[in-house]
């Protein structure tokens, strides 16, 4: 299954909310996640650009662009993804890379 960094940047709307709140956001990020057949293998917090990282593995393409357009929809976040390979995972795309 294909593993995704996903990257947040609270909206000004998303900087107002409580702690209460926040972890119910997140909770309600890791079911949709868990709804569209993915899972949330890390999450972090940061002080730089991003203000959460997230790890997660989904099926494919689709189901990220479900998570994300569903979770920002709330207006809290804007999110930014990109799909990441494993050394050997890399390896296997250089040898067949057409060069």
């Amino acid at each position: 299954m294909p593993t995704y960094v996903v990257l947040f940047e609270k909206t000004d709307e998303g900087r107002t909310i409580n702690p209460e709140e926040a972890q119910e956001r997140r909770q309600r990020g890791v079911e949709m996640v868990e709804k569209v057949g993915g899972e949330v293998t890390a999450l972090y917090y940061g002080s730089g650009r991003y203000d959460i990282v997230g790890i997660a593995d989904l099926p494919d393409g689709e189901a990220l662009g479900k998570v994300q357009t569903a979770y920002e929809s709330l207006g809290l976040t804007s999110i930014e993804a990109w799909e990441v390979f494993e050394p050997a995972e890399w390896n296997e795309i250089l040898e067949d890379a057409p060069m």
